[in-house]
């Protein structure tokens, strides 16, 4: 269903009337508008790191592997113990065209429960090769701001808005178009 900029409006108008008259307290508009005001804080670059770590962190949503992945080791964030804090710069100087040697070096330091399939199709061996795409990805930029300003020269035109999604399943191992958009939502 497609709604009109006039449309849209009436319903946003419509809705918080709405809420205001169930609201029970005097103050209600302003409490609604505290809401309703909060800072875009998507536009605020963040550091290469943190993409980093948040885009590994969108790729293990898929399937099983947040339980594989995250629940092994006793929490996602503990992740970064084994990549140098999220670092990509880091994580591809070291183990860069050798997931295998990645995957030896995360049983090492995080002691993953559970059994570690080593098989070319398995999560651990997949997500390796996730791991070390998105920090080839990452090395393009020399900061959040950089990636931020590549990110919305795409997503500023309606036309090209598709493509950045479609750039990263294309760059990452492992990202298909609906875990590109779980990042950049994020």
């Amino acid at each position: 269903m497609h709604y009109g900029r006039f449309a849209m409006k009436k319903i946003y108008k419509t809705a918080k009337r709405f809420l205001i008259e169930r609201i029970p307290s005097k103050d209600a508009k302003e409490i609604l508008d505290s809401y309703l005001e909060l800072p875009d804080q998507s536009r605020e670059p963040v550091d290469i790191p943190d993409l980093f770590r948040s885009l590994l962190e969108s790729a293990q949503n898929a399937n099983m592997k947040a339980g594989v992945i995250g629940e092994s080791i006793g929490g996602f964030n503990k992740l970064g113990n084994a990549l140098y804090s999220f670092d990509p710069r880091k994580t591809l100087n070291k183990f860069e065209g050798s997931p295998d040697v990645l995957l030896d070096h995360i049983v090492k330091t995080l002691k993953p429960r559970g059994k570690i399939r080593n098989m070319p199709r398995s999560i651990w061996p997949k997500y390796c090769k996730t791991i070390l795409s998105a920090a080839a990805f990452f090395n393009q930029f020399t900061s959040g701001e950089e990636f931020y300003e590549w990110a919305n020269s795409l997503y500023s035109n309606k036309r090209s808005m598709p493509a950045l999604p479609l750039i990263l399943a294309a760059e990452i191992e492992g990202i298909g178009y609906p875990l590109a958009c779980d990042f950049l939502k994020e």
